[in-house]
């Protein structure tokens, strides 16, 4: 009875602790750097642009990092997708919201 018992504890421990990875499991923070990364690597547009909307995206989409982005052959898909997912970013697929109250 006692290897019973045992066993149980340590199947509800598995369980328990397993269940906290997976609940503390954060999304990747993204960055110009991690996206330039990619795009080196030769990652397809589509997996790229696929990372960045399942990852948190704090990249810099300042005009200056969008002209530094070009210049590295960045697609204008992943420049949008990085707009999209960024806090406060918006493209041309998300325009920024009306403030003129019209």
């Amino acid at each position: 009875m006692n290897k019973k018992i045992i066993a149980s504890i340590a199947v509800i421990v598995f369980v328990a602790i397993f269940a906290d990875i997976s609940g503390q499991a954060a999304r990747e923070t993204l960055t110009n750097a991690k996206v330039l990364e990619m795009v080196r690597m030769g990652l397809s547009e589509a997996l790229i642009v696929a990372k960045i909307n399942k990852s948190e995206c704090q990249c810099d989409t300042t005009t200056a990092a969008i002209t530094k982005l070009k210049a590295a052959k960045v697609s204008d898909s992943i420049i949008m997708a990085m707009m999209d997912a960024s806090p406060g970013g918006y493209s041309d697929s998300q325009p920024p919201p009306r403030t003129d109250n019209l």
